[in-house]
């Protein structure tokens, strides 16, 4: 789990999903999801490897997607994502 801390308060939320081969992103190409307006995976954990979100990076099944967004997106992004990691 990574954990982040903001000194200020923030207009959005950094919220961790699990990839399961049943979401609606799993097997896609970054620049195929169609995210809200400001809203971003910021990055990608596989296994021990970091990585950075690039359009072409795909998310596979076991990633672990690190996802900005505003919270009035967050309905959508759960669409897209599912139900966040606790």
């Amino acid at each position: 789990m990574l954990e982040v801390n903001a000194t200020t308060t923030l207009q959005g939320e950094l919220t961790s999903y699990h990839i399961d081969r049943t979401v609606a992103v799993s097997g896609a190409r970054l620049r195929e999801i169609e995210f809200p307006p400001g809203s971003a995976i910021v990055l990608v954990i596989r296994g021990s490897e970091i990585i950075a979100a690039r359009g072409d990076t795909t998310l596979q099944p076991g990633d672990h997607a690190y996802v900005f967004f505003r919270p009035e997106d967050r309905p959508l992004i759960e669409i897209l994502f599912g139900q966040p990691e606790d």
